[in-house]
């Protein structure tokens, strides 16, 4: 833990160090006080990326997927997501524009913005993505919508690219991901 989120735990009484206040009413258990182990419990919060997030599409859900259905639904994301940025490569005609696929990781070079990686995760049945604009996330399959999406933004994994891409390119793209 940081310094500076054990001073901010101490500073608000939720837990006790050298020179910590002592709430008034226990906060765990009859007596007990937490101590800076419980800092685990506190929200995350990712720094770094510098971008806000938009308000989630809608209300997805995850789908409980059997491995054909993720298989399917997974293969068929990235054989779309390699076809249209190829395209994209050959109108927008960048010279350090690059994409590659192979064994399940989908890497896109785009030259002064970054490299995207995207990749199948078949054991959590996942598709995760690495943006050099937005960072790392997690996208789940929707099986109603047929929509890939992340849980912690509520955002989908097209419309974050479009929307990502279209800056990055300064033109409007719409990936036909899901």
């Amino acid at each position: 833990m940081s310094a500076r989120l054990a001073r901010a735990l101490i500073a608000r009484g939720l837990c006790r160090a050298a020179g910590g206040r002592v709430p008034a009413t226990p906060l765990v258990g009859a007596g007990a006080l937490p101590t800076l182990r419980a800092a685990h419990a506190l929200p995350r919060v990712r720094r770094g990326y510098g971008t806000q997030r938009p308000a989630p599409d809608t209300a997805f859900a995850a789908s409980a997927l059997t491995d054909r259905q993720y298989d399917a639904a997974a293969d068929t994301t990235m054989d779309e997501l390699v076809h249209f940025l190829e395209d994209v490569g050959d109108r927008v005609e960048l010279e350090d524009y690059d994409v590659e696929y192979s064994q399940g990781v989908l890497t896109l070079s785009i030259g002064g913005t970054g490299t995207y990686v995207i990749n199948k995760q078949p054991p959590n049945k996942q598709i995760w993505l690495s943006s050099p604009v937005s960072g790392p996330e997690r996208y789940d399959f929707d099986l109603a919508r047929g929509t890939w999406f992340c849980r912690h933004t509520g955002e989908s994994l097209g419309s974050l690219l479009a929307r990502e891409l279209s800056q990055a390119l300064g033109t409007q793209t719409v990936p036909p991901t899901r």
